[in-house]
């Protein structure tokens, strides 16, 4: 498997929005304006390296210039899994056959990142070392977190030939089945996942790295009138997940592809930030650069600049 790196580049100022209560204390202080992202995918056993160490995550901390001078490079990562196995975590790699993760496959994640001596506790290494050398980093490094799909059926594409309608499938939350056929119960499930990821947080109490939002993984967003919108109802689920960010000062953020349903009312649905991938460098070119550039610009988006192995490590 090729690596890939992703980096997200913007200039966006963020503002806070939202209630003052039930605050950790990273997140008093307002929701942090982002300029620039790593994406670092983890969680799947298939992936090679399957574990992030302090070693690993160097070349996405410090970088040396030509004079051999060490300096900071990212000022954020985008921690994003996109399927466990056979489970798909989204709706677009739920329609290849995979079963729709569950809360067992959600929390896989949080144990993943969290782990004791890999994930964010390597991360925390990396950059302690790093302070060593060149002294601390101008802030802590923002931390956002992706939140799988609620998906509304258990098997999505057999869903689709009439086959296994189950939407009972996910797990509780406090002693309640969800029913993913209620948009109330895929809130719940994307609130039960902030705040799983928050406390975790508080509780590690890192030195170098806080918590700054989350990452909503569809690439695509449906609202009334869109494709099969009955099964997601992204207006509403997405919309009230960006308020309950905002009530607790944290960010939502999207990227979606060139030209995808959902850009031009992605500030509706609340988004803090939403980047746009090219999309150019695999495609056939149905968009050209012009397009895109206007596309961005229109709706005040950032770019995605997407990099993959045969460039060469990054």
């Amino acid at each position: 498997m090729k690596k890939l790196i992703i980096v997200i580049l913007s200039a966006f100022a963020i503002c806070s929005c939202g209630g003052q209560k039930n605050l950790y204390k990273w997140e008093k202080d307002g929701i942090r304006p982002i300029a620039d992202a790593a994406i670092c995918y983890g969680g799947h056993s298939a992936r090679n390296p399957y574990l992030w160490t302090p070693e690993r995550f160097e070349k996405s901390v410090v970088y040396t210039d030509e004079q051999g001078l060490e300096h900071w490079l990212f000022d954020n990562m985008i921690m994003m899994e996109l399927w466990t196995d056979d489970y798909a975590v989204t709706y677009s790699i739920a329609n290849d056959g995979r079963y729709s993760s569950r809360k067992e496959h959600w929390q896989e994640q949080i144990d993943y990142w969290f782990d004791q001596q890999y994930g964010f506790a390597a991360l925390e290494k990396c950059i302690a070392d790093a302070a060593k050398r060149i002294g601390n980093p101008p802030t802590k490094r923002g931390i956002i977190f992706s939140l799988p799909d609620p998906v509304y059926f258990e098997h999505y594409s057999n869903a689709m030939k009439g086959e296994n309608m189950n939407t009972v499938y996910w797990g509780e939350i406090d002693g309640v089945a969800m029913d993913f056929s209620k948009p109330e119960d895929r809130i719940k499930a994307y609130l039960w996942l902030v705040d799983e990821v928050r406390a975790k947080f508080a509780q590690a109490d890192y030195e170098y790295i806080e918590l700054i939002g989350f990452y909503v993984l569809s690439e695509e967003l449906s609202a009334p009138g869109s494709f099969r919108y009955e099964y997601k109802q992204h207006d509403i689920t997405i919309k009230a997940l960006a308020d309950y960010c905002h009530s607790i000062n944290e960010g939502l953020y999207w990227v979606p592809y060139a030209m995808a349903p959902g850009i031009e009312s992605s500030k509706d649905f609340g988004f803090d930030l939403v980047v746009m991938q090219p999309n150019y460098y695999w495609t056939d070119a149905r968009w050209t650069w012009d397009q895109i550039e206007q596309k961005i610009v229109d709706n005040g988006l950032g770019m995605e600049l997407e990099f993959e192995g045969t460039h060469g490590e990054p």
